[in-house]
């Protein structure tokens, strides 16, 4: 049931065991209407810990734990803290994300409208050197700061606010449907949900340390992608062989002029840091290319899991304050 002092429920999924001490946390705790909000911390246990560490997580009125058992996904733990948000609306935001002051307050104005998903606007929480502007670009580049107030074609998955009313007018598709709109960021448009961007709803995504992770995340990301959309859809051994030639010769150009669409909708494009950043932009773009590639011709064969670990546990990097 919904408490009716709770306007706001921040979703957040993490396997850190010291979450509820990091500087996410502390922004989250910080919001300007943090009395009329929640932080549900859905927790994956990497081991075992005393009753102790548990006990010195799990306070403040407006910050519930839910622990997960292991072999769990991402997916499940993303439904699992929906199904427990008491606030109208609910926001998902990664735990390596820090929102600024007023993130939740301007949530809160641009669902006013009903059937509307709405995306933050995103800056780089990462040290700023060329890797890190690079991943920044290729991760967040389409939705960075400035970003244009209005209605969007994508939004990333990860990152997302819903009503959640709207969300439960799906639940005659509750086992395929809502699993989709949380994973794919393009479905909530097909079930007559509009996507719509919030700029001054504004996060500062923190990048994996190390750009091995980064690699495998895009990789098994689009094995997934590719995978999942290929038995969603039922596809044709022709139409999935189609696809794959096509997907590594085109998608990664096409990413790449997106975000120099979006950039030139700003009133003063970084394009010298852009132009610097394409060549390593390209590559990410190119390995996920790749991954989708073999899925649409193998399927995921269960990396979903592996890529699971990597957004859970990988090192991230934030800027030294």
């Amino acid at each position: 049931m919904t408490d009716k002092r709770l306007v706001l429920s921040a979703i957040v999924i993490t396997g850190n065991e010291k979450f509820t001490r990091s500087e996410s946390a502390e922004a989250l705790k910080s919001q300007s209407i943090a009395d009329e909000m929640e932080i549900i911390i859905v927790k994956f246990q990497s081991s075992a810990k005393s009753s102790e560490a548990e006990a010195e997580t799990a306070t403040g009125p407006f910050i519930r734990e839910i622990r997960m058992e292991k072999g769990q996904t991402l997916i499940e733990a993303r439904l699992t803290g929906l199904r427990q948000a008491r606030g109208a609306i609910v926001a998902f935001i990664e735990d390596h994300c820090v929102p600024d002051p007023d993130w939740a307050e301007w949530l809160i104005e641009a669902h006013r409208k009903p059937n509307r998903a709405i995306g933050y606007a995103f800056t780089s929480g990462s040290p700023d050197t060329l890797l890190y502007r690079s991943i920044f670009f290729a991760e967040y580049g389409l939705w960075s700061h400035p970003a244009v107030e209005g209605p969007i074609k994508i939004l990333p998955g990860n990152n997302i606010s819903y009503r959640k009313k709207d969300l439960w007018a799906l639940r005659k598709i509750y086992n395929t449907g809502l699993k989709e709109i949380l994973f794919f960021p393009e479905k909530p448009q097909q079930y007559g949900l509009k996507l719509f961007m919030e700029p001054k709803a504004k996060v500062a995504h923190q990048s994996c340390k190390y750009l091995k992770d980064v690699y495998l995340a895009h990789f098994y990301f689009g094995r997934v992608l590719g995978a999942a959309r290929a038995k969603g859809g039922q596809w044709s051994n022709t139409r999935r062989t189609l696809y794959a030639m096509s997907v590594p010769l085109f998608v990664p150009t096409l990413q790449v002029y997106r975000i120099c669409l979006h950039l030139r909708k700003q009133l003063r494009p970084p394009w010298t840091f852009f132009l610097t950043s394409i060549p390593l932009v390209f590559c990410l773009f190119q390995v996920g290319a790749f991954g989708e590639f073999l899925g649409y011709i193998l399927g995921s064969c269960s990396v979903e899991r592996t890529l699971d670990k990597i957004e859970i546990h990988a090192p991230r990097i934030g800027l030294k304050r």
